[in-house]
């Protein structure tokens, strides 16, 4: 498909999900600075190869806001598509963030792959969104749904660098780690508890072993329960 056929697939996806403004940033699940070709949504999305990057979709509009570095590339790679280049820092440029605050309308939704956008984008774009009497769905990956010969998750073995790199072990970083996460709960008002490792392999052992410690509580839910993916810290 071509960049703009694709595009066209992406608004097809929008429509049905109600969602008015889908952002496809650079990053991929650990926020790299390089990423590897299975996350390379935004290069597929518009054609636009350079390595920082953010693009935005709506039913009228497609653009791609980058940095200095890449404007003469950009423009070049955009060319013949319907991607408008943002030139970021540019006088009259806005912001992604100054962009959505005048683009959509009352009551419109922003969508983004929640793990690829960072907590503080994300909030900002709840924000934005909150202010229009919209909200944000970040529950989907769009760009999978018309992506159809997307490279498959790299399976490269991982390796520890050693401490003369990282300059803390690994078990300090993790003590330090759950002191804070000790703290944020007591001034909360909430128990700290983690798990045996062998309870951390995966979310679904995860979530099993919280649902037997539920279970023999006897703690019961009817049929009626709903899931609440975004559940807030000492909320049940």
């Amino acid at each position: 498909m071509t960049v703009t056929e694709r595009i066209t697939a992406l608004r097809k996806q929008m429509k049905e999900k109600g969602i008015d403004a889908y952002l496809v940033p650079t990053d991929d699940f650990h926020g790299s600075e390089y990423v590897g070709d299975y996350f390379k949504c935004r290069k597929y999305i518009t054609g636009f190869t350079g390595s920082a990057g953010t693009a935005v979709i709506m039913q009228d509009m497609a653009g791609l806001w980058t940095d200095g570095r890449y404007f003469i590339q950009a423009a070049k790679q955009l060319e013949g598509t319907t991607v408008e280049l943002m030139k970021m820092g540019q006088p009259g440029v806005p912001k992604i963030g100054e962009y959505l605050e005048t683009a959509l309308a009352e009551g419109e939704t922003v969508g983004f792959d929640g793990r690829v956008v960072s907590v503080t984008e994300g909030e900002e774009y709840e924000k934005i969104a909150s202010e229009k009497n919209g909200k944000v769905v970040y529950a989907y990956d769009l760009i999978d749904e018309v992506w159809e010969d997307r490279p498959i998750l790299s399976e490269e073995p991982v390796f520890e660098l050693e401490q003369k790199y990282t300059g803390e072990t690994v078990e300090s970083k993790l003590a330090r780690t759950r002191a804070a996460m000790k703290e944020a709960c007591e001034k909360r008002g909430v128990k700290f508890y983690y798990p045996s490792p062998i309870f951390c392999t995966d979310n679904a052992a995860m979530i099993g072993v919280a649902a037997y410690y539920e279970y023999i509580n006897g703690t019961r839910s009817g049929w009626d329960l709903n899931a609440v993916p975004n559940l807030k810290l000492g909320e049940r």
